[in-house]
């Protein structure tokens, strides 16, 4: 039976050390935004990133302040630019550890197994404590 419902996008989970240091979460959001920046491009895997998320890895344990530049545009010159700044968290490293980078995969002509093998490619695996790709460990074919 055929219907004209859009199928839904597939969520994906990727979770940080929780012994990351810094430098560890640094690299864990540049290698993210790296990835992203590839698979949100024409013909690539990745509907969204949550950028913001992304931002705040880029910046280490100090999740008190960032400034947010938008990693892909269509043009070489567009950018959005933002400053936020929140309370002082009590412990900013525990707060840093505890973020979850949220992304979706297009739901139509969606294959695990591709999106599996691009998270691999793109995402150091002693950086995570766990990809969820549609609720389950990519560890988990």
């Amino acid at each position: 039976m055929e219907t004209d419902a859009p199928t839904p996008d597939v969520l994906c989970e990727i979770v940080p050390r929780r012994d990351a240091t810094s430098d560890g979460l640094k690299l864990l959001g540049l290698a993210l935004a790296h990835w992203s920046e590839a698979e949100l491009r024409a013909g690539g895997l990745l509907h969204s990133i949550d950028n913001i998320v992304l931002a705040e890895l880029l910046g280490g344990d100090n999740v008190v302040e960032f400034v947010f530049a938008v990693v892909y545009a269509e043009a070489d010159d567009d950018c959005l630019t933002i400053v936020r700044r929140d309370w002082a968290h009590a412990d900013p490293a525990e707060a840093a550890r505890r973020l979850i980078v949220a992304c979706t995969f297009h739901g139509p002509g969606y294959s695990r197994r591709s999106a599996l093998a691009s998270l691999r490619d793109g995402v150091p695996a002693n950086l995570v404590e766990d990809v969820l790709l549609d609720g389950r460990t990519w560890d988990t074919p």
